[in-house]
């Protein structure tokens, strides 16, 4: 096995890219993954990389949570506390910031395996923090394990923030999570036009929510086993679902969008929630929840009015519902260019 470190000091840049390129050359060589990465870790034991290849062959949940400790802290080593700080928000920049961002999706994994699910969310919304633009690309696992937990409003934002995102599990999570939130009947409507568009683009999934079918040989299942039970989980929506799917498909000539959700829409109808929610408290919580209502959408006029409402000076207020005002400005200049 590879030799333990030996200390605080990281190697230099150089041994550790040559570690990088004997993984890579051993792998492409169809030498077996551990024997690769054991070569690689003694040419540096601070190759992230080759740590997370020996966790993927770990024959226990044991012996892979050590193994990608050891990455997690290779990883933070080679950064150092002071990198990970400054580079906070785009630490996916480079190779090692990356990896650094691998290693955590790696340790959400061997959480979530442990039935550790809320340090798994709190290790995903960290790497997300570290970097918004989700180049480990742990979304779709955080949305997963949101839906299990029943925290719709997290799962929920989550959604906004990746509307163009249209993989199975991503969509028909989207529709649940509207589902889970309606409340009227627009909201409602909403719920089903996302969970349309899910059946529309993989109707196996509803299979795999009503248990009907068997995934085909070799292929893995529609679904993700998470989201399925939070189908389950959830109040009367697996008769949703039934009805959804036996509806009469849309008459022709009719303009249904062939696209997942419309990115503006999606996250126009998570701010105008934000608003209602905003208008049902006061002070501090009304303001954040408005603020949060523009970071969505930074056109929702009524987050703008829920904001001069609390604010605690004229000048403050006046500027608040000047943004209110340009807000709709900006809008009705959109709806009267179609």
């Amino acid at each position: 096995m590879p030799r333990p470190g030996h200390g605080p000091r990281s190697d230099d840049p150089a041994a550790r890219e040559r570690a990088r390129d004997v993984l890579h050359k051993e792998l492409d060589r169809g030498t077996d993954p551990e024997d690769a990465a054991t070569r690689a870790l003694d040419v540096s034991d601070e190759c992230v990389e080759a740590w997370l290849v020996l966790a993927d062959a770990a024959v226990s949940l044991d012996e892979a949570r050590k193994r990608i400790r050891r990455a997690v802290e290779a990883a933070t080593l080679v950064i150092g506390e002071r990198g990970l700080r400054e580079r906070r928000g785009h630490l996916g920049a480079d190779a090692e910031g990356v990896d650094y961002l691998h290693a955590l999706a790696a340790l959400a994994r061997v959480q979530t395996a442990e039935d550790r699910a809320e340090q798994a969310v709190q290790t995903l919304h960290g790497v997300l923090e570290m970097d918004p633009r989700d180049p480990a690309v742990v979304r779709g696992d955080l949305l997963l394990l949101l839906l299990a937990l029943a925290r719709d409003e997290e799962a929920d934002e989550l959604v906004a923030r990746h509307a163009l995102e249209a993989n199975a599990d991503w969509m028909y999570g989207r529709a649940l999570v509207r589902r889970r939130r309606a409340l009227d009947e627009a909201s409602l409507a909403r719920a089903g036009e996302a969970l349309d568009r899910a059946l529309e683009a993989f109707p196996a999934g509803a299979d795999a929510i009503l248990e009907e079918g068997e995934p085909g040989a070799g292929r893995p299942p529609a679904l993700d086993p998470l989201l399925v039970q939070a189908y389950g989980d959830t109040e009367h929506a697996l008769d949703w679902v039934r009805a959804r799917r036996a509806a009469p498909p849309v008459p022709s000539g009719t303009d249904v969008p062939s696209r997942p959700d419309d990115p503006l829409a999606d996250r126009r109808f998570s701010a105008l929630e934000h608003v209602e929610e905003a208008w049902e408290v006061s002070g501090g919580r009304r303001e954040a929840l408005a603020r949060r209502a523009l970071e969505l959408w930074p056109d929702a006029s009524d987050a703008w009015r829920a904001i001069a409402s609390v604010t605690a000076t004229p000048g403050a207020r006046i500027a608040a519902l000047r943004e209110a005002v340009a807000a709709s400005d900006r809008v009705l200049a959109r709806d009267s260019r179609g």
